[in-house]
């Protein structure tokens, strides 16, 4: 797909589409998704990517265009700038480091109450304990631009270190229950 689009990218993301490739959650007949356990860390898929999980996934089912996810963007991925050979695999970047599969992210506060009972937050794995979580603006419905409840489709994260975060899972949330002034600004997400 890398070579059909002529971008780079890897894990599932592509530099051309960033945003509408972190548009997924598990599948509604998914009771949870595992983690994918790899042989070495180096070949660790990072949390935000749908590769690291076993289970199914389903992407968002919206009119294309309908998500905007250029405007104030809150995430980057660090993709190589070299092209790719037709046949050749995609990577997040000539290097192996982990460093390279990070998603640089502005983490915000929200209040997971109010997302908890007026929605189903998407949880990667609803048993799992959830505490200490951010999120990061993917993208935002255009059809409800200007309205205080304009909602927000965010990857809800859980604080590993002091701005490490890992993904555990995803929702719409409307802007008015997003912090616009407590964020971490220089974060990570593996």
């Amino acid at each position: 797909m890398i070579d059909a689009f002529e971008t780079a990218g890897g894990f599932g993301v592509f530099k051309k589409y960033p945003g509408r490739s972190l548009r997924w959650r598990r599948a509604p007949d998914i009771s949870r998704l595992t983690r994918i356990t790899f042989g070495s860390a180096q070949a660790s898929v990072p949390s935000w990517s749908w590769m690291a999980y076993e289970g199914g996934i389903s992407f968002l089912d919206l009119p294309f265009g309908d998500i905007d996810c250029n405007a104030n963007v809150e995430f980057q991925s660090r993709y190589s700038t070299r092209r790719f050979s037709r046949g050749s695999r995609g990577s997040m970047s000539s290097s192996s480091s982990k460093r390279h599969a990070q998603l640089r992210v502005v983490a915000r506060s929200f209040d997971i109450a109010t997302a908890s009972s007026s929605s189903d937050v998407f949880w990667d794995d609803p048993h799992a304990t959830h505490d200490q979580l951010k999120c990061v603006v993917i993208g935002k419905l255009a059809s409800e631009s200007g309205t205080l409840g304009q909602k927000h489709w965010v990857i809800v994260l859980k604080e590993l270190n002091a701005g490490l975060y890992e993904r555990v899972g995803a929702d719409f949330l409307p802007k008015d229950k997003i912090a616009q002034g407590s964020k971490d600004i220089d974060s990570s997400v593996v």
